[in-house]
């Protein structure tokens, strides 16, 4: 074959030769494109849950006209998307929930993670406190429908702004069971910092599994302040609150401080799994003569400093091949540990009924058809310490509250 003729063959055959390097670079895009796609689908996540409620709520009869003696209702308890995008350096977390009263943002934070050691991290945002087992544990997977008193007092929706370093090992190190958080927080929950003051919370947590089962210890201190709104402050001394009035307590900051520890096993038997978990908690908490909830807007009224404690304790069991699970509760929560019964609300002690006790016992059932999809039965029996000196709080009231709920996740 002449050379004229080869060169005519090779002339004809090069459009079908350059149009198949074109197919191939660009079947060669596609794959690099799906490669990367399924790298991002892998990275970023998507889940949910919704939880609705029907309650009904015993009430004492207040001499409130119009106030109804029993309670009941229907709500949407909880409704929550979140998202998370994580590399191995950085990660990121948005999560939204959802009522009939509206939307709001529950996370919105940001972590750096140590390329070198890959023991550190560092979040921002706005997350979790890291105060006990309770608070951290995710609301879908509690056993009880809804946290203890002390809980839900002291760190009121959960979450703070705030920045975290986290300090734990890779999961192959034989560190990595313990963990540690120091955490510095605004102190007004999800809403705008009311002060220049931060507040400080460090977390050590040791947790690991030994065959079928598992333990987890920790203990976690909360040091912080409450604003003085104005210069009267009143302090436990005996068993009654004393005055300190001084234009200079104007602007200056109540103690806030907590000491937590905690207890969490299970184990994994030929019966199901049971779980048993413990908590205790103790400090000073500055709230005002009606409330001892820690505020979460400015305070301008009277500061009262007071001395209180908490107990939690759960034990719940999942039967094996059932889908059932029975639990039990019990939490405590004294708001003033230097009065008691007939003390408060004793003439010149300005005492008042923010200084009873609380107990609540919860017993509950829970079925689980399928996974994912959650029944629960619930009953809360709360019994409030009396005081002869508190027309209203002179017996118990009827406070207990059954909850029927319907979860879902995905």
């Amino acid at each position: 074959m002449s050379k004229k003729y080869l060169s005519l063959v090779a002339f004809a055959l090069l459009p079908f030769l350059s149009f198949n390097l074109f197919a191939q670079s660009d079947l060669e895009e596609r794959v690099k494109a799906l490669e990367n796609k399924a790298k991002i689908d892998s990275q970023l996540k998507f889940s949910g849950y919704g939880q609705f409620d029907y309650r009904n709520i015993e009430r004492h009869d207040y001499t409130e006209s119009g106030f109804p003696t029993s309670q009941n209702e229907l709500r949407i308890r909880r409704g929550r998307l979140r998202a998370e995008y994580n590399t191995d350096l950085l990660g990121f977390a948005f999560q939204l929930c959802a009522t009939q009263t509206g939307v709001t943002i529950r996370d919105l934070y940001i972590d750096f993670k140590d390329p070198l050691t890959k023991f550190l991290t560092l979040r921002a945002g706005n997350f979790r406190v890291a105060m006990g087992h309770e608070i951290l544990q995710s609301t879908p997977a509690m056993l009880s429908v809804e946290r203890s008193r002390v809980t839900n007092t002291m760190i009121p929706g959960d979450r703070d702004i705030a920045a975290m370093l986290i300090i734990q090992a890779p999961k192959d190190h034989f560190l990595n069971p313990f963990r540690v958080d120091l955490q510095v927080v605004n102190g007004a929950g999800t809403t705008n910092a009311y002060a220049n003051r931060k507040n400080f919370v460090a977390r050590l947590n040791y947790t690991n599994t030994f065959g079928d089962f598992r333990l987890g210890v920790g203990a976690a201190t909360y040091q912080g302040g409450t604003y003085q709104g104005n210069s009267r402050v009143f302090t436990m001394e005996s068993n009654e609150f004393k005055l300190n009035d001084n234009i200079s307590n104007v602007g200056q900051y109540a103690p806030r401080t907590y000491y937590q520890c905690e207890l969490v096993t299970s184990y994994k038997s030929q019966i199901g799994l049971t779980s048993l978990t413990g908590e205790f908690w103790a400090g000073k908490q500055s709230g005002t003569a009606t409330s001892s909830t820690s505020p979460t807007v400015l305070p301008t009224g009277d500061t009262y400093i007071r001395p209180f404690n908490g107990f939690i304790a759960q034990l719940g069991h999942q039967i094996l091949n059932t889908g059932l699970t029975v639990a039990a509760k019990y939490d405590i929560y004294n708001p003033n540990t230097k009065v008691s019964g007939n003390e408060i609300g004793m003439e010149g002690s300005n005492t008042s009924a923010t200084d009873l006790s609380y107990a609540t016992i919860g017993i509950g059932l829970i079925y689980e058809p399928v996974r994912n999809v959650r029944f629960t039965l619930w009953y809360n029996m709360i019994t409030n310490e009396t005081s002869d000196k508190l027309a209203d709080f002179n017996e118990d009231r009827r406070d207990n509250i059954l909850t029927l709920r319907m979860q879902v996740r995905f």
